[in-house]
């Protein structure tokens, strides 16, 4: 899964659709920047905020638009 831009954002990875607009809960980059996720991302480094999980929620709810 590569987040380098929109595009690829939004064309998703192995495991499928990244951002499921409007569906946080169905969307992988959500589960996978989650604190409680086993599937670390980012792999290195310091955890996403949780300030910063609830924009990207926020953000895929209304629909994950690239504006």
């Amino acid at each position: 899964l590569s987040v380098l831009s929109y595009a690829d954002l939004m064309k998703g990875g192995d495991e499928g659709d990244a951002i499921i607009p409007y569906k946080p809960e169905e969307s992988i980059l959500l589960s996978r920047v989650s604190e409680n996720s086993s599937f670390r991302m980012p792999p290195r480094g310091e955890r996403v905020k949780k300030e910063e999980i609830e924009l990207i929620k926020e953000w895929i709810r209304a629909g994950a638009k690239n504006n």
